[in-house]
C-alpha cells in the first residue's frame, strides 16, 4: 500500500511539472523593439566664419520615438565656438531646432574643428549622430573690383551698368575642400529709394563666361563671386549726385563701395 501511495505521489509530480512546463513555453516573452539610432545634418554643410553666429537648419532622419530624447552639442578642436543649450525632444517630435545661435569671435590665424552632435536615449545611451566642420579665419573676403561695363545688358534700358567681382581667400591645403561649394557671399546694392534715387538692378550669382564682353582685368586668379548692378537715371533730376551702395558680406566679414554714377 505504502508503495502504491509513493508511486501515485510520482505521477502527480510528473503531470504537474509537464503542465507548468507546457504553460510556460505556451507564453512568449515581449519583443524587444528596435530603437532607431537618428543621424543629423546640418545647412549650411560647412560653417565659414570670421567671427559671427548662425542659426543652421538641422535635420533628423529618423522616425519619431516614443520617449523623450535629448540632443547636446560639443566642439573638437582649435579655436572656440559658443554652443547652443541642449534640445530635448518630446515622444513623437521630429523636429530640431535650436532657440540660440552657435558663435564665434575673430581670430588671428585659420582654425578648423568640428561640432559634434551627442543623442541621448533612455535605452540605447549616449551616441554621436551627427558633427559639423566649422572655419573660423581672419577673413573671407578679400578684394572688391568694380568696372563700367555698359555693353553687358541692353543699353537701351539701362544708362550705366558695372561688372563687380567679389575675390574670396584661398582655401588652404589642410581645410576641408568641400568648404568650395559652400562659401556663400551676400551682396546687396541700393540708393535710396525716392522718386530723385536711380533705379537699380542687381543680377547675383552669375558667371563671368555669361557675359562674352565681361572685362577679364576684373577676373582674379583665386575663388570669387560675380555681380552685375544696372542704374537708370531718376524720374527727377537731384541736386546730389546720385550714388549706388553696394556691399557683399560672408561669415561676418563684409566689403562696401559707393559707386559714383555718371548722371
Amino acid at each position: 500500500m505504502f508503495e502504491r501511495i509513493l508511486l501515485c505521489a510520482a505521477s502527480l509530480a510528473m503531470i504537474a511539472s509537464c503542465n507548468a512546463a507546457k504553460t510556460s513555453a505556451q507564453i512568449p516573452s515581449a519583443p524587444k523593439i528596435a530603437v532607431h539610432v537618428p543621424q543629423v545634418t546640418f545647412s549650411p554643410e560647412v560653417w565659414e566664419t570670421c567671427g559671427s553666429e548662425i542659426i543652421p537648419s538641422i535635420k533628423i532622419t529618423t522616425p519619431p520615438h516614443n520617449e523623450r530624447t535629448s540632443y547636446r552639442f560639443e566642439y573638437e578642436g582649435d579655436g572656440a565656438v559658443e554652443l547652443p543649450d541642449a534640445v530635448v525632444l518630446e515622444p513623437g517630435s521630429t523636429t530640431l531646432a535650436v532657440r540660440s545661435p552657435f558663435r564665434t569671435n575673430p581670430v588671428k590665424e585659420t582654425a578648423q574643428g568640428i561640432v559634434r552632435v551627442v543623442w541621448s536615449h533612455p535605452e540605447a545611451g549616449e551616441r554621436v549622430v551627427g558633427q559639423w566642420t566649422v572655419v573660423q579665419r581672419p577673413s573671407i573676403l578679400k578684394e572688391m573690383r568694380v568696372a563700367r561695363a555698359d555693353d553687358l545688358v541692353d543699353a537701351e534700358a539701362w544708362d550705366v551698368t558695372y561688372a563687380i567681382t567679389v575675390e574670396l581667400d584661398p582655401v588652404e591645403e589642410w581645410v576641408e575642400q568641400s568648404i568650395n561649394d559652400h562659401r556663400d557671399v551676400t551682396f546687396q546694392a541700393s540708393t535710396g529709394g525716392s522718386d530723385s534715387d536711380p533705379i537699380i538692378q542687381v543680377f547675383s550669382d552669375v558667371s563671368s563666361d555669361d557675359y562674352p564682353s565681361f572685362p577679364r582685368e576684373l577676373v582674379p586668379a583665386g575663388p570669387y563671386k560675380v555681380f552685375v548692378v544696372c542704374a537708370k537715371r531718376p524720374k527727377h533730376p537731384s541736386r546730389k549726385r546720385p550714388f549706388v551702395q553696394v556691399k557683399a558680406r560672408s561669415g561676418g566679414d563684409e566689403i562696401e563701395r559707393y559707386l559714383k554714377l555718371p548722371f
